[in-house]
Protein backbone atom coordinates (compact mmCIF):
# COMPACT_ATOMS: atom_id res chain seq x y z
CA UNK A 1 0.00 0.00 0.00
CA UNK A 2 2.44 2.09 1.02
CA UNK A 3 5.96 2.82 1.34
CA UNK A 4 9.39 1.25 2.54
CA UNK A 5 8.67 1.52 6.94
CA UNK A 6 8.30 -1.73 9.08
CA UNK A 7 5.02 0.59 10.31
CA UNK A 8 3.04 -1.17 8.08
CA UNK A 9 3.55 -4.61 9.36
CA UNK A 10 1.64 -2.27 12.53
CA UNK A 11 -1.16 -0.93 10.34
CA UNK A 12 -2.33 -4.12 8.37
CA UNK A 13 -0.44 -6.67 10.20
CA UNK A 14 1.07 -7.96 6.76
CA UNK A 15 4.06 -6.86 4.95
CA UNK A 16 3.74 -3.84 3.20
CA UNK A 17 5.46 -1.09 3.54
CA UNK A 18 4.28 3.17 4.48
CA UNK A 19 5.42 6.32 4.55
CA UNK A 20 4.15 8.18 7.64
CA UNK A 21 5.58 8.31 10.80
CA UNK A 22 3.77 9.95 13.32
CA UNK A 23 4.49 12.83 15.12
CA UNK A 24 4.34 13.03 19.32
CA UNK A 25 2.41 15.98 18.88
CA UNK A 26 -0.04 15.19 16.41
CA UNK A 27 -3.43 17.22 16.75
CA UNK A 28 -6.95 15.48 15.38
CA UNK A 29 -8.27 18.54 13.29
CA UNK A 30 -11.37 18.68 11.29
CA UNK A 31 -10.77 18.67 7.41
CA UNK A 32 -10.07 21.69 6.24
CA UNK A 33 -11.75 23.02 2.88
CA UNK A 34 -9.77 25.25 0.74
CA UNK A 35 -12.24 26.73 -1.02
CA UNK A 36 -15.76 28.07 -0.05
CA UNK A 37 -17.96 26.02 -2.48
CA UNK A 38 -16.87 22.76 -0.52
CA UNK A 39 -18.35 21.59 1.82
CA UNK A 40 -17.23 18.30 4.76
CA UNK A 41 -19.22 16.55 7.20
CA UNK A 42 -18.33 13.85 9.35
CA UNK A 43 -20.78 11.47 7.58
CA UNK A 44 -20.42 8.21 10.21
CA UNK A 45 -17.75 7.03 12.85
CA UNK A 46 -16.55 3.20 12.10
CA UNK A 47 -13.92 1.06 13.42
CA UNK A 48 -10.67 1.36 13.13
CA UNK A 49 -7.97 -0.10 10.68
CA UNK A 50 -10.97 0.37 7.68
CA UNK A 51 -8.71 -0.01 4.38
CA UNK A 52 -11.48 0.07 1.45
CA UNK A 53 -14.57 1.65 0.46
CA UNK A 54 -16.94 1.43 -2.54
CA UNK A 55 -20.40 2.01 -3.51
CA UNK A 56 -23.47 -0.03 -4.65
CA UNK A 57 -24.80 0.35 -8.33
CA UNK A 58 -27.72 1.92 -6.95
CA UNK A 59 -25.47 4.14 -5.00
CA UNK A 60 -27.64 4.13 -1.93
CA UNK A 61 -24.85 2.69 -0.16
CA UNK A 62 -21.57 2.46 0.45
CA UNK A 63 -19.20 -0.49 1.67
CA UNK A 64 -16.16 -0.48 3.65
CA UNK A 65 -13.72 -3.37 4.41
CA UNK A 66 -11.33 -3.90 7.77
CA UNK A 67 -7.96 -4.89 7.41
CA UNK A 68 -9.43 -8.05 9.30
CA UNK A 69 -11.45 -8.77 6.47
CA UNK A 70 -15.02 -7.19 7.67
CA UNK A 71 -17.35 -5.79 5.52
CA UNK A 72 -20.06 -3.89 5.94
CA UNK A 73 -22.73 -1.95 4.59
CA UNK A 74 -23.78 1.99 5.09
CA UNK A 75 -26.88 3.36 4.59
CA UNK A 76 -25.92 6.65 3.16
CA UNK A 77 -29.58 8.32 3.63
CA UNK A 78 -29.48 7.52 7.43
CA UNK A 79 -25.94 6.91 8.43
CA UNK A 80 -26.10 4.07 9.50
CA UNK A 81 -24.15 0.69 8.97
CA UNK A 82 -24.11 -2.94 9.70
CA UNK A 83 -21.80 -5.63 9.03
CA UNK A 84 -22.50 -8.20 6.43
CA UNK A 85 -19.46 -10.59 6.03
CA UNK A 86 -16.86 -11.48 8.14
CA UNK A 87 -12.97 -13.15 7.24
CA UNK A 88 -14.79 -16.80 7.60
CA UNK A 89 -17.20 -15.87 4.60
CA UNK A 90 -14.60 -15.24 2.04
CA UNK A 91 -11.44 -16.94 3.79
CA UNK A 92 -9.03 -13.96 3.47
CA UNK A 93 -8.13 -12.86 7.31
CA UNK A 94 -6.00 -9.95 5.87
CA UNK A 95 -7.39 -8.57 2.55
CA UNK A 96 -6.46 -5.49 0.97
CA UNK A 97 -8.33 -5.05 -2.20
CA UNK A 98 -11.96 -4.59 -2.08
CA UNK A 99 -14.41 -3.75 -4.90
CA UNK A 100 -17.56 -4.02 -5.75
CA UNK A 101 -19.10 -4.26 -9.53
CA UNK A 102 -22.02 -2.83 -11.43
CA UNK A 103 -24.04 -6.17 -11.00
CA UNK A 104 -23.50 -5.97 -7.32
CA UNK A 105 -20.98 -8.99 -7.06
CA UNK A 106 -18.08 -8.38 -4.38
CA UNK A 107 -14.45 -8.94 -4.84
CA UNK A 108 -12.10 -9.24 -2.00
CA UNK A 109 -7.97 -9.42 -3.10
CA UNK A 110 -5.31 -10.70 -0.25
CA UNK A 111 -2.41 -13.09 0.05
CA UNK A 112 -2.57 -16.12 2.10
CA UNK A 113 1.07 -16.77 3.64
CA UNK A 114 2.64 -20.13 3.35
CA UNK A 115 6.20 -20.32 5.50
CA UNK A 116 8.49 -18.34 3.29
CA UNK A 117 6.26 -18.02 0.31
CA UNK A 118 2.60 -16.23 -0.05
CA UNK A 119 -0.52 -17.00 -2.62
CA UNK A 120 -2.18 -14.10 -3.54
CA UNK A 121 -5.88 -14.89 -3.82
CA UNK A 122 -9.16 -13.02 -5.39
CA UNK A 123 -12.69 -14.15 -3.91
CA UNK A 124 -16.09 -13.46 -5.30
CA UNK A 125 -19.86 -13.70 -4.07
CA UNK A 126 -22.16 -12.89 -6.82
CA UNK A 127 -25.91 -11.97 -6.27
CA UNK A 128 -28.50 -12.77 -5.22
CA UNK A 129 -27.01 -15.71 -2.47
CA UNK A 130 -23.30 -14.20 -2.08
CA UNK A 131 -21.52 -17.28 -1.59
CA UNK A 132 -17.87 -16.63 -2.22
CA UNK A 133 -15.64 -18.44 -4.98
CA UNK A 134 -12.45 -18.03 -5.98
CA UNK A 135 -11.94 -15.97 -8.91
CA UNK A 136 -8.30 -16.56 -9.37
CA UNK A 137 -4.95 -17.42 -7.19
CA UNK A 138 -1.58 -17.26 -7.42
CA UNK A 139 0.80 -20.20 -7.27
CA UNK A 140 3.40 -19.67 -4.22
CA UNK A 141 5.54 -16.93 -4.69
CA UNK A 142 8.71 -15.83 -2.80
CA UNK A 143 8.28 -13.59 0.20
CA UNK A 144 10.85 -10.99 1.00
CA UNK A 145 10.23 -11.14 4.86
CA UNK A 146 10.37 -7.31 5.05
CA UNK A 147 8.09 -4.45 5.10
CA UNK A 148 8.43 -4.00 1.15
CA UNK A 149 6.31 -7.03 0.51
CA UNK A 150 3.46 -4.86 -0.78
CA UNK A 151 1.49 -8.19 -1.82
CA UNK A 152 -1.92 -8.51 -3.88
CA UNK A 153 -4.57 -5.21 -3.09
CA UNK A 154 -5.72 -2.57 -5.72
CA UNK A 155 -9.13 -3.75 -7.38
CA UNK A 156 -10.50 -2.23 -10.52
CA UNK A 157 -13.40 -3.01 -12.86
CA UNK A 158 -13.65 -2.18 -16.28
CA UNK A 159 -16.61 -0.02 -17.28
CA UNK A 160 -18.38 -2.72 -19.53
CA UNK A 161 -17.80 -4.48 -16.28
CA UNK A 162 -16.14 -7.57 -18.01
CA UNK A 163 -12.79 -7.35 -16.61
CA UNK A 164 -11.23 -7.11 -13.22
CA UNK A 165 -7.52 -5.42 -13.25
CA UNK A 166 -5.45 -5.92 -9.47
CA UNK A 167 -2.38 -4.64 -8.70
CA UNK A 168 0.50 -6.95 -6.97
CA UNK A 169 3.16 -4.79 -5.17
CA UNK A 170 7.26 -5.41 -5.14
CA UNK A 171 8.94 -7.33 -2.55
CA UNK A 172 12.01 -4.97 -2.65
CA UNK A 173 12.10 -1.23 -1.84
CA UNK A 174 14.44 -0.60 -5.33
CA UNK A 175 15.45 -3.85 -6.42
CA UNK A 176 18.26 -4.87 -4.03
CA UNK A 177 18.28 -8.08 -3.16
CA UNK A 178 16.02 -9.63 -0.55
CA UNK A 179 17.06 -13.27 0.45
CA UNK A 180 14.36 -14.26 3.14
CA UNK A 181 17.82 -15.36 5.57
CA UNK A 182 19.50 -16.97 2.74
CA UNK A 183 15.91 -19.04 1.58
CA UNK A 184 16.12 -17.04 -1.98
CA UNK A 185 19.53 -16.44 -3.17
CA UNK A 186 20.04 -13.56 -5.10
CA UNK A 187 16.67 -13.39 -5.29
CA UNK A 188 14.90 -9.24 -6.40
CA UNK A 189 11.55 -9.31 -7.84
CA UNK A 190 9.87 -12.62 -8.54
CA UNK A 191 7.39 -12.57 -11.80
CA UNK A 192 3.98 -12.74 -9.54
CA UNK A 193 5.26 -9.13 -7.83
CA UNK A 194 5.80 -5.82 -9.15
CA UNK A 195 2.90 -5.83 -12.11
CA UNK A 196 -0.59 -5.15 -12.97
CA UNK A 197 -2.85 -8.26 -13.64
CA UNK A 198 -5.83 -8.82 -16.05
CA UNK A 199 -8.97 -11.28 -15.68
CA UNK A 200 -12.00 -12.17 -16.72
CA UNK A 201 -14.47 -10.95 -13.81
CA UNK A 202 -16.46 -14.04 -14.48
CA UNK A 203 -13.60 -16.48 -14.52
CA UNK A 204 -13.36 -19.78 -11.90
CA UNK A 205 -10.21 -20.53 -9.88
CA UNK A 206 -7.48 -19.13 -12.49
CA UNK A 207 -4.32 -20.14 -11.59
CA UNK A 208 -1.69 -17.62 -12.28
CA UNK A 209 1.80 -19.24 -12.57
CA UNK A 210 5.06 -17.82 -10.77
CA UNK A 211 6.66 -17.81 -14.33
CA UNK A 212 6.63 -14.71 -16.47
CA UNK A 213 6.30 -17.18 -19.99
CA UNK A 214 3.50 -18.44 -18.95
CA UNK A 215 1.47 -14.71 -17.25
CA UNK A 216 2.45 -13.31 -20.97
CA UNK A 217 0.83 -16.82 -22.69
CA UNK A 218 -2.47 -16.54 -21.11
CA UNK A 219 -2.57 -12.63 -21.28
CA UNK A 220 -2.73 -12.78 -17.17
CA UNK A 221 0.07 -10.15 -16.99
CA UNK A 222 -1.41 -6.57 -18.20
CA UNK A 223 1.52 -4.58 -17.40
CA UNK A 224 4.70 -4.25 -15.89
CA UNK A 225 7.34 -2.30 -13.38
CA UNK A 226 5.51 -1.14 -10.52
CA UNK A 227 6.49 -0.95 -7.03
CA UNK A 228 2.89 -0.59 -5.69
CA UNK A 229 -0.35 0.60 -7.15
CA UNK A 230 -2.47 0.30 -4.52
CA UNK A 231 -5.18 2.36 -6.15
CA UNK A 232 -6.21 1.95 -9.87
CA UNK A 233 -9.03 3.91 -11.27
CA UNK A 234 -11.54 4.29 -14.74
CA UNK A 235 -11.42 7.81 -16.11
CA UNK A 236 -14.67 8.40 -18.01
CA UNK A 237 -12.91 8.32 -21.43
CA UNK A 238 -12.09 4.83 -20.79
CA UNK A 239 -8.95 5.37 -19.89
CA UNK A 240 -7.49 3.28 -16.87
CA UNK A 241 -5.03 5.34 -14.36
CA UNK A 242 -2.92 4.11 -10.89
CA UNK A 243 -0.93 5.93 -8.68
CA UNK A 244 2.64 4.57 -7.64
CA UNK A 245 4.47 4.90 -4.60
CA UNK A 246 7.88 5.11 -4.68
CA UNK A 247 10.85 3.80 -2.68
CA UNK A 248 12.81 4.97 0.53
CA UNK A 249 14.75 7.30 -1.98
CA UNK A 250 13.60 11.19 -2.87
CA UNK A 251 12.18 9.98 -6.14
CA UNK A 252 8.49 11.40 -6.76
CA UNK A 253 5.88 9.58 -6.18
CA UNK A 254 3.52 8.84 -9.81
CA UNK A 255 0.36 8.44 -11.28
CA UNK A 256 0.60 6.72 -14.84
CA UNK A 257 -1.77 5.87 -17.33
CA UNK A 258 -1.79 2.12 -17.33
CA UNK A 259 -1.65 0.37 -20.94
CA UNK A 260 -1.75 -2.99 -21.87
CA UNK A 261 2.28 -4.24 -22.51
CA UNK A 262 3.85 -1.18 -21.03
CA UNK A 263 6.42 -1.10 -18.70
CA UNK A 264 6.96 1.48 -16.49
CA UNK A 265 10.29 1.42 -15.11
CA UNK A 266 10.39 -0.33 -11.42
CA UNK A 267 13.21 -1.19 -10.00
CA UNK A 268 15.23 0.88 -12.96
CA UNK A 269 13.16 3.97 -12.56
CA UNK A 270 10.60 5.82 -10.17
CA UNK A 271 9.53 9.29 -10.42
CA UNK A 272 11.47 9.49 -14.00
CA UNK A 273 14.83 9.10 -12.07
CA UNK A 274 17.09 6.30 -12.83
CA UNK A 275 17.55 3.84 -9.89
CA UNK A 276 21.31 4.78 -9.16
CA UNK A 277 21.99 1.69 -7.73
CA UNK A 278 21.99 -0.39 -11.04
CA UNK A 279 25.07 1.41 -12.21
CA UNK A 280 28.47 0.25 -10.98
CA UNK A 281 30.38 1.62 -8.21
CA UNK A 282 27.52 3.65 -6.69
CA UNK A 283 28.21 5.16 -3.03
CA UNK A 284 24.58 6.02 -1.05
CA UNK A 285 26.71 8.15 1.34
CA UNK A 286 27.56 10.47 -1.95
CA UNK A 287 23.70 10.20 -2.77
CA UNK A 288 21.54 13.63 -2.03
CA UNK A 289 18.19 11.45 -2.10
CA UNK A 290 18.91 8.75 -0.05
CA UNK A 291 17.21 9.82 3.67
CA UNK A 292 19.94 8.81 5.91
CA UNK A 293 17.04 7.88 8.73
CA UNK A 294 15.12 5.42 6.53
CA UNK A 295 14.72 2.07 6.60
CA UNK A 296 16.31 0.92 3.59
CA UNK A 297 19.57 3.16 4.42
CA UNK A 298 19.52 2.16 8.00
CA UNK A 299 19.11 -1.85 7.16
CA UNK A 300 21.87 -1.35 4.53
CA UNK A 301 19.62 -2.23 1.28
CA UNK A 302 21.23 0.82 -0.55
CA UNK A 303 25.27 -0.47 -1.69
CA UNK A 304 27.45 -0.62 -4.33
CA UNK A 305 25.52 -3.66 -6.52
CA UNK A 306 27.91 -5.31 -9.39
CA UNK A 307 25.61 -7.73 -10.31
CA UNK A 308 22.15 -5.52 -10.26
CA UNK A 309 20.71 -6.74 -13.74
CA UNK A 310 20.23 -4.29 -16.90
CA UNK A 311 16.94 -3.68 -17.72
CA UNK A 312 15.03 -6.35 -19.75
CA UNK A 313 16.31 -6.11 -24.21
CA UNK A 314 14.47 -3.77 -26.10
CA UNK A 315 12.16 -2.06 -23.37
CA UNK A 316 10.88 1.83 -23.16
CA UNK A 317 9.96 2.63 -19.96
CA UNK A 318 6.74 4.55 -19.94
CA UNK A 319 7.06 7.84 -17.56
CA UNK A 320 4.93 9.38 -14.85
CA UNK A 321 1.84 11.77 -15.90
CA UNK A 322 3.83 14.92 -15.76
CA UNK A 323 2.68 17.66 -12.64
CA UNK A 324 2.18 21.28 -14.07
CA UNK A 325 1.86 22.71 -10.10
CA UNK A 326 0.57 24.54 -8.21
CA UNK A 327 0.47 22.00 -5.57
CA UNK A 328 2.51 18.64 -4.56
CA UNK A 329 5.37 18.92 -7.10
CA UNK A 330 8.19 19.69 -4.54
CA UNK A 331 11.73 17.77 -5.08
CA UNK A 332 14.88 17.28 -4.01
CA UNK A 333 17.67 18.52 -5.94
CA UNK A 334 20.31 16.02 -6.49
CA UNK A 335 23.41 18.63 -6.76
CA UNK A 336 22.89 20.10 -3.57
CA UNK A 337 19.97 17.97 -1.73
CA UNK A 338 18.11 21.34 -1.08
CA UNK A 339 14.40 21.16 -0.97
CA UNK A 340 12.44 23.25 -4.57
CA UNK A 341 8.96 23.55 -5.99
CA UNK A 342 8.94 22.52 -9.47
CA UNK A 343 6.42 24.95 -10.81
CA UNK A 344 7.74 27.96 -8.82
CA UNK A 345 10.94 27.20 -11.15
CA UNK A 346 9.22 26.90 -14.22
CA UNK A 347 9.76 22.94 -14.41
CA UNK A 348 7.73 19.84 -14.67
CA UNK A 349 7.63 17.13 -11.92
CA UNK A 350 6.88 13.57 -12.45
CA UNK A 351 3.90 13.31 -10.27
CA UNK A 352 3.99 14.06 -6.53
CA UNK A 353 6.15 15.42 -3.82
CA UNK A 354 8.15 12.12 -2.99
CA UNK A 355 6.46 10.53 0.36
CA UNK A 356 2.84 12.12 -0.48
CA UNK A 357 1.77 7.83 -0.82
CA UNK A 358 -1.13 8.98 -3.41
CA UNK A 359 -4.35 6.77 -2.85
CA UNK A 360 -7.94 6.76 -2.99
CA UNK A 361 -8.37 7.78 -6.83
CA UNK A 362 -11.62 8.69 -8.21
CA UNK A 363 -12.95 10.18 -11.16
CA UNK A 364 -16.32 12.10 -11.88
CA UNK A 365 -17.34 9.36 -14.54
CA UNK A 366 -21.30 11.22 -14.00
CA UNK A 367 -20.25 14.86 -15.10
CA UNK A 368 -21.88 15.77 -11.67
CA UNK A 369 -19.73 18.46 -11.44
CA UNK A 370 -18.91 22.29 -12.28
CA UNK A 371 -17.28 22.83 -15.61
CA UNK A 372 -13.99 23.30 -13.56
CA UNK A 373 -14.46 19.93 -12.49
CA UNK A 374 -16.32 18.31 -14.71
CA UNK A 375 -15.03 14.54 -15.92
CA UNK A 376 -12.41 15.48 -13.70
CA UNK A 377 -10.23 13.06 -11.17
CA UNK A 378 -9.62 13.61 -7.60
CA UNK A 379 -6.80 12.04 -5.24
CA UNK A 380 -5.79 11.73 -1.31
CA UNK A 381 -2.48 11.56 -0.20
CA UNK A 382 -1.76 9.75 3.38
CA UNK A 383 1.59 11.21 4.62
CA UNK A 384 1.41 13.24 7.95
CA UNK A 385 3.16 16.39 7.24
CA UNK A 386 4.14 16.53 10.73
CA UNK A 387 6.20 13.35 9.46
CA UNK A 388 9.99 15.04 9.20
CA UNK A 389 12.00 11.17 8.53
CA UNK A 390 9.50 11.07 5.57
CA UNK A 391 8.56 14.10 4.89
CA UNK A 392 10.96 16.85 4.92
CA UNK A 393 9.57 18.74 1.88
CA UNK A 394 6.66 21.13 4.19
CA UNK A 395 4.13 20.35 1.72
CA UNK A 396 0.48 19.26 2.87
CA UNK A 397 -0.26 16.22 3.60
CA UNK A 398 -3.02 13.87 4.37
CA UNK A 399 -4.88 16.09 1.57
CA UNK A 400 -7.66 15.55 -1.29
CA UNK A 401 -6.11 16.58 -4.43
CA UNK A 402 -8.07 18.45 -7.49
CA UNK A 403 -6.18 16.23 -11.07
CA UNK A 404 -6.88 18.57 -14.68
CA UNK A 405 -5.65 15.54 -16.97
CA UNK A 406 -4.89 16.66 -20.25
CA UNK A 407 -3.92 14.03 -22.86
CA UNK A 408 -1.22 15.53 -24.85
CA UNK A 409 -2.13 14.84 -29.13
CA UNK A 410 0.24 13.27 -30.75
CA UNK A 411 2.61 12.79 -27.67
CA UNK A 412 1.23 9.43 -25.89
CA UNK A 413 1.50 11.26 -22.58
CA UNK A 414 -1.06 13.40 -19.95
CA UNK A 415 -0.27 16.19 -18.40
CA UNK A 416 -2.15 17.47 -15.13
CA UNK A 417 -2.42 20.62 -13.30
CA UNK A 418 -2.39 19.20 -9.40
CA UNK A 419 -4.29 21.49 -6.64
CA UNK A 420 -5.40 20.92 -3.43
CA UNK A 421 -8.50 21.34 -2.17
CA UNK A 422 -8.71 19.98 1.24
CA UNK A 423 -6.42 19.42 3.94
CA UNK A 424 -6.51 17.94 7.57
CA UNK A 425 -8.11 14.41 6.98
CA UNK A 426 -6.70 11.95 9.42
CA UNK A 427 -4.77 8.88 7.79
CA UNK A 428 -7.22 8.77 4.49
CA UNK A 429 -6.31 5.84 3.23
CA UNK A 430 -9.63 5.50 -0.37
CA UNK A 431 -12.03 7.30 -1.32
CA UNK A 432 -15.58 6.64 -3.58
CA UNK A 433 -17.40 9.16 -5.44
CA UNK A 434 -21.21 9.36 -5.72
CA UNK A 435 -22.39 12.37 -7.80
CA UNK A 436 -20.96 15.58 -6.71
CA UNK A 437 -19.90 13.83 -3.25
CA UNK A 438 -16.83 12.07 -2.56
CA UNK A 439 -16.61 9.88 0.24
CA UNK A 440 -13.06 9.59 2.48
CA UNK A 441 -12.13 6.49 4.28
CA UNK A 442 -9.83 7.56 7.18
CA UNK A 443 -7.76 4.60 9.03
CA UNK A 444 -7.11 6.09 12.35
CA UNK A 445 -4.56 3.91 14.79
CA UNK A 446 -6.96 4.81 17.76
CA UNK A 447 -9.92 3.28 18.73
CA UNK A 448 -12.45 4.85 16.06
CA UNK A 449 -12.18 6.20 12.51
CA UNK A 450 -14.23 8.25 10.10
CA UNK A 451 -16.37 8.31 6.41
CA UNK A 452 -15.81 12.41 5.63
CA UNK A 453 -18.19 13.44 3.05
CA UNK A 454 -16.88 16.19 0.73
CA UNK A 455 -19.88 17.98 -1.58
CA UNK A 456 -17.98 19.53 -4.61
CA UNK A 457 -19.93 22.28 -6.71
CA UNK A 458 -22.08 20.79 -8.49
CA UNK A 459 -23.61 21.62 -12.43
CA UNK A 460 -26.91 23.36 -12.44
CA UNK A 461 -28.92 21.00 -12.49
CA UNK A 462 -29.37 19.56 -9.26
CA UNK A 463 -27.78 16.87 -8.11
CA UNK A 464 -30.59 15.59 -6.27
CA UNK A 465 -32.71 14.62 -9.53
CA UNK A 466 -30.27 11.97 -10.45
CA UNK A 467 -32.47 9.15 -9.10
CA UNK A 468 -34.08 6.28 -10.51
CA UNK A 469 -37.32 8.04 -10.64
CA UNK A 470 -39.61 6.23 -13.40
CA UNK A 471 -38.99 9.07 -15.73
CA UNK A 472 -35.25 8.57 -15.49
CA UNK A 473 -34.45 5.09 -14.94
CA UNK A 474 -36.73 2.34 -16.09
CA UNK A 475 -36.74 -1.40 -16.06
CA UNK A 476 -39.87 -2.92 -17.27
CA UNK A 477 -41.48 -6.18 -16.69
CA UNK A 478 -40.74 -8.62 -20.22
CA UNK A 479 -43.90 -9.48 -22.05
CA UNK A 480 -44.30 -12.19 -22.58
CA UNK A 481 -43.67 -13.59 -19.62
CA UNK A 482 -43.77 -16.84 -18.94
CA UNK A 483 -42.62 -17.07 -22.67
CA UNK A 484 -40.84 -19.94 -24.97
CA UNK A 485 -38.64 -19.08 -26.56
CA UNK A 486 -38.56 -15.26 -26.99
CA UNK A 487 -39.58 -12.39 -25.11
CA UNK A 488 -38.90 -8.75 -25.26
CA UNK A 489 -37.48 -6.21 -22.49
CA UNK A 490 -37.87 -3.00 -22.28
CA UNK A 491 -36.11 -0.26 -20.58
CA UNK A 492 -35.46 3.58 -20.31
CA UNK A 493 -32.35 5.20 -19.03
CA UNK A 494 -32.11 9.17 -18.26
CA UNK A 495 -28.74 10.05 -19.61
CA UNK A 496 -27.04 8.27 -22.29
CA UNK A 497 -24.14 5.90 -20.90
CA UNK A 498 -22.39 2.93 -21.00
CA UNK A 499 -25.76 0.38 -20.41
CA UNK A 500 -25.29 -3.25 -19.64
CA UNK A 501 -28.32 -6.40 -19.81
CA UNK A 502 -27.96 -9.41 -18.65
CA UNK A 503 -29.55 -12.76 -17.88
CA UNK A 504 -28.87 -14.26 -14.31
CA UNK A 505 -29.68 -17.94 -13.28
CA UNK A 506 -31.08 -18.96 -10.02
CA UNK A 507 -27.57 -19.17 -8.58
CA UNK A 508 -26.88 -16.05 -9.04
CA UNK A 509 -24.69 -16.33 -11.86
CA UNK A 510 -24.74 -14.12 -15.17
CA UNK A 511 -24.64 -16.58 -17.78
CA UNK A 512 -25.66 -14.32 -21.00
CA UNK A 513 -25.40 -10.37 -21.71
CA UNK A 514 -27.77 -9.77 -24.06
CA UNK A 515 -27.34 -5.71 -24.07
CA UNK A 516 -23.44 -3.98 -23.50
CA UNK A 517 -22.50 -0.88 -24.64
CA UNK A 518 -23.42 3.01 -25.18
CA UNK A 519 -27.09 4.03 -25.67
CA UNK A 520 -28.84 7.09 -25.51
CA UNK A 521 -30.86 8.44 -23.31
CA UNK A 522 -34.91 7.67 -23.70
CA UNK A 523 -36.64 4.19 -24.50
CA UNK A 524 -35.15 1.24 -25.58
CA UNK A 525 -36.14 -2.63 -26.66
CA UNK A 526 -34.23 -5.75 -26.61
CA UNK A 527 -35.33 -9.14 -27.83
CA UNK A 528 -33.87 -12.04 -25.94
CA UNK A 529 -33.88 -15.83 -27.51
CA UNK A 530 -33.71 -18.33 -24.35
CA UNK A 531 -34.03 -21.53 -26.99
CA UNK A 532 -31.06 -23.02 -26.02
CA UNK A 533 -31.92 -23.34 -22.12
CA UNK A 534 -33.84 -25.02 -20.42
CA UNK A 535 -37.11 -24.21 -18.75
CA UNK A 536 -36.79 -22.55 -14.95
CA UNK A 537 -37.05 -19.12 -13.61
CA UNK A 538 -34.43 -16.98 -14.52
CA UNK A 539 -33.48 -12.57 -13.63
CA UNK A 540 -32.51 -9.78 -16.34
CA UNK A 541 -30.34 -7.40 -14.70
CA UNK A 542 -29.98 -4.00 -16.10
CA UNK A 543 -27.36 -1.14 -15.01
CA UNK A 544 -26.66 2.64 -16.13
CA UNK A 545 -25.09 5.31 -14.99
CA UNK A 546 -29.14 6.05 -13.69
CA UNK A 547 -29.46 2.96 -11.98
CA UNK A 548 -29.63 -0.66 -11.14
CA UNK A 549 -32.44 -3.02 -11.18
CA UNK A 550 -33.14 -6.60 -11.17
CA UNK A 551 -36.57 -7.98 -12.02
CA UNK A 552 -37.65 -11.41 -12.61
CA UNK A 553 -38.77 -14.17 -15.55
CA UNK A 554 -39.94 -17.55 -16.23
CA UNK A 555 -39.17 -19.67 -19.07
CA UNK A 556 -41.43 -22.39 -19.55
CA UNK A 557 -40.59 -25.53 -21.42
Amino acid sequence: MFRSLAFFMLILGLLLSLVSAQTENDIILAPDPLRPDIVVNDLLTIENRSVRIAKSPSEKYLYYMRDNGEIYQVDIDTASKSRIFTAADHGVSSPLGFAVSPDSAFYVAGNIRQGARTRGIIKRANPPDFTWTTLARTELYQLSNTAFDHLFNGIAISPDGSELFVNSGSRTDHGETQEFNGAFPDLREAPLTSAIFKLPIDGEDILLHNNEDSLLTTGYLYADGFRNSFDLAFAPNGDLFATENSGDRDDGDELNWIREGRHYGFPWRMGANDTPQQFPGFDPDTDLLINRGSLSYTSGFFYDDPTYPAPPAGIVFTDPVINLGPDSDRFRNPSDGSIQDASDLGVTHSTFTPHLSPLGLVFDTEGALIEEFNGDGFLLGWTDTGSNLFNPFGDPGESLFHLDLTKIPGEDRYEATITRLVTGFKNPIDAVMIGNKIYVLEFDFGSSAKIQEVTLPAVSTAIEERDNSPQQFVLHQNYPNPFNPATIIEFSIGQPGFVTLEIINNLGQAIEKIAAGYFSAGDHKVRWNAGALPGGVYYYRLHAASGFEVKKLILLK
